[in-house]
């Protein structure tokens, strides 16, 4: 089914809730993997001094990162362009904000995804069970 018949179905509601999650959740995924592969491979050296000259193996291991959390490293590089230029390499500090973020997107992730689970183990049930 094309993705056009599928915002069709979706505006006429025929599609169920379990699928419009399952849904979104690809569409998020697949601008995490383009946002955040954009962002590892050419605006990581515009973000920060110190990850200037990194190697493809380090690039890989970050992009799984970037891609959950695009939004906020497409803002990063969004303040950087805006700035004129990477911030200067320094010492690990500020550490906390980032930590910050990454319990939120954790906390969003779990829900959902325990969400889901609970939409679609209630969809099952009233699948399986016989009529009276």
């Amino acid at each position: 089914m094309r993705a056009g018949a599928r915002a069709v179905m979706l505006m006429r509601g025929r599609m169920s809730s379990l699928t419009l999650i399952l849904w979104i959740a690809g569409c998020h995924l697949a601008a995490g993997l383009v946002g955040g592969g954009a962002f590892v491979w050419r605006g990581l050296d515009r973000i920060d001094d110190s990850a200037k000259g990194a190697s493809r193996g380090v690039r890989l291991l970050l992009w799984p990162g970037a891609a959950a959390l695009w939004p906020i490293v497409l803002l990063w590089w969004r303040r950087a362009q805006a700035r004129g230029g990477p911030t200067p390499a320094r010492p690990a500090r500020g550490m906390r904000s980032l930590r910050l973020a990454h319990a939120i997107a954790w906390t969003i992730t779990s829900a959902a995804l325990a969400g889901g689970l609970l939409l679609a183990l209630d969809r099952r049930a009233a699948v399986t069970e016989p009529a009276p």
